[in-house]
C-alpha cells in the first residue's frame, strides 16, 4: 500500500504531491491484517508533517514581504524548534529575518 498526498489550492490548483508512506507486510497470519499501532502513528505523523510544512510554506510566502513596499524580507537563516500537536511533536524550521527599519 502507498499513502500518498496532494496539497491543492483555493482555485483547486496542484501545489504539491508527496508520498506519506509505503506499508509492505506479510499477511502470513491473521494477526497481521489491517495496520499495526506503530503503522497508524506514522502515517499520522507524516501526514502532519507534511500538512504543517505546506502550511507554514504558504504562510511565510505570504508574511515574509514589508506590507509597505512588498519588498521581500531578507532572511538571516532559521531556528528549528519542537510545534506540539495533538498527533506529537513537528520539528518546524522558524525563519530569522531582518526587520524593516
Amino acid at each position: 500500500f502507498k499513502i500518498q498526498i496532494t496539497a491543492v489550492s483555493d482555485d483547486n490548483e496542484i501545489i504539491s504531491e508527496s508520498e506519506v508512506i509505503s506499508i509492505g507486510k506479510a499477511y502470513t497470519k491473521i494477526e497481521n491484517i489491517g495496520l499495526s499501532i506503530s503503522e497508524s502513528k506514522n502515517i499520522l505523523y507524516y501526514f502532519q508533517q507534511y500538512t504543517i510544512d505546506q502550511q507554514l510554506h504558504e504562510y511565510l510566502k505570504r508574511y515574509l514581504s514589508c506590507d509597505d513596499c512588498g519588498k521581500k524580507i531578507n532572511k538571516k537563516g532559521h531556528n528549528t524548534f519542537k510545534f506540539r500537536t495533538l498527533f506529537g511533536k513537528i520539528n518546524i524550521k522558524s525563519p530569522r529575518v531582518f526587520m524593516p527599519s
